[in-house]
């Protein structure tokens, strides 16, 4: 049987009883990853056949002129993936592969053009170290250091090699996108260099990258959580018990030792007023916090409370209340008779802002069931004075209304106010 054989710059085709066999040939080496030390690369196959089929895939340093390195797999497929180890971090390579059916060729034909990869630099990671914040017992920690875990690969002659460091950070919580804080470094990277991220809050969680690339692309930019110590700060301020003149106010405090027992800087200011001008008030309390107490306050008045371990509340929490107005108890009616009866009733008013009562009433008639008709009220009002017991200090206002219809009901109110803008019934 005759042949013939023809070569082509990809392949060769083989012509035998005059039907051509394709022969398998690389159409392409594509890059599929690259790492530090390794890179896997992809080879198709133009016809593929369905033989087993050996490929070579050979690669050396990109203008290094050294001899090629040999990676041999097998394939019965159109696609072989090949993985290359032992590779230099940083570097950038050139690669070709050839493919062929049974035994090696003398001259294999590689494929063209040769196929460009680079190797990424030696990883990097953070180290979450804490620092000491320069400050008394209740400063804490507020820093963290943050260094390579180890050095990018030196070149041949052992030269130092120095890149940028760029790390960037959010606090948590936080919402999509991030609000990052990013600081770039320059570093010798085979000296191990650390740096700090200064002016982080206490006692807050971060998220934290590091990368050699500006805009955090890399395959091996680095991620770590960290959490700051918390500083000894009050944790929060609430006021209670709130009365015309008064309020009790309870103060928490974290991160405090247990053995200690802080001195609290705490001020009060009417709410749209300034602050006070002289030094704040303090209050020693124990390692979980206290209460403070308020007094001479004015009724119906919303004032705002504040507390903190630094005498210039640079960090401190807040609570804002409104004092209880003037006002009168329950009436009481006592006393009933057919024209007549008596009415009592207390007064809160501590401050003496006031000193009558104003009374006025009316009858009427329960026509059905939540159903009245009722008469006018008694013009001009009764006018009362408020008496102040010498030994209790409460303070009451009692009349005694006469000249009313027998068998009547009636309806009685009381107010500080004449124009009876609020009152109390009975």
């Amino acid at each position: 049987m005759a042949f013939a054989m023809v070569v082509s710059a990809i392949g060769m085709t083989l012509t035998t009883g005059g039907v051509a066999l394709a022969t398998p040939s690389v159409s392409s080496v594509t890059v599929v990853r690259e790492n530090p030390t390794t890179a896997e690369l992809s080879v198709a196959i133009a016809n593929p056949g369905s033989a087993k089929k050996t490929i070579e895939l050979r690669y050396r340093p990109d203008g290094s002129g050294a001899d090629w390195s040999t990676k041999v797999t097998f394939t019965e497929e159109s696609v072989a993936d090949v993985n290359v180890k032992g590779l230099t971090p940083d570097t950038t390579y050139k690669a070709q592969a050839t493919v062929y059916e049974g035994a090696r060729p003398d001259s294999p034909i590689w494929s063209q053009p040769e196929t460009e990869f680079s190797t990424l630099s030696t990883e990097i990671s953070l180290k979450s170290v804490v620092g000491s914040y320069v400050g008394d017992t209740y400063a804490g920690f507020s820093f963290i250091i943050v260094e390579w875990d180890s050095p990018l690969a030196a070149s041949n002659n052992n030269d130092e090699i120095t890149k940028n460091l760029y790390v960037r950070y959010y606090a948590e919580p936080s919402s999509y996108p991030h609000d990052w804080s990013s600081i770039p470094v320059e570093s010798n990277t085979k000296a191990k260099p650390s740096f700090r991220l200064n002016n982080l809050t206490p006692g807050t969680g971060y998220h934290a990258e590091a990368s050699l690339d500006s805009d955090f692309n890399s395959a091996f930019t680095t991620t770590i959580g960290f959490n700051t110590e918390g500083k000894a700060r009050v944790s929060s301020v609430e006021a209670r018990d709130i009365t015309q003149t008064s309020a009790e106010v309870d103060v928490g405090l974290a991160a405090v030792p247990s053995s200690d027992s802080p001195a609290v800087k705490w001020r009060y200011r009417v709410v749209g007023t300034a602050w006070p001008s002289v030094l704040p008030e303090y209050t020693t309390m124990d390692s979980n916090g206290g209460t403070i107490s308020l007094t001479g306050l004015t009724p119906n008045t919303e004032y705002e409370v504040q507390a903190s371990l630094e005498w210039n509340f640079s960090i401190a929490e807040s609570d804002t209340f409104i004092t209880e107005s003037p006002g009168l108890g329950e009436l009481t009616v006592v006393d009933i008779t057919q024209t007549g009866a008596t009415v009592n009733m207390t007064v809160t008013d501590p401050n003496d802002l006031y000193e009558k009562v104003y009374v006025h009433y009316r009858a009427f008639e329960e026509i059905a069931d939540d159903v009245r008709n009722y008469g006018n009220w008694s013009d001009p009002p009764e006018e009362i004075s408020i008496t102040t017991d010498p030994v209790s200090q409460e303070k009451t206002a009692s009349i005694t209304l006469s000249s009313l219809f027998s068998d009547t009901s009636y309806q009685v109110q009381a107010s500080l106010d004449s124009g009876f803008p609020s009152q109390t019934e009975g």
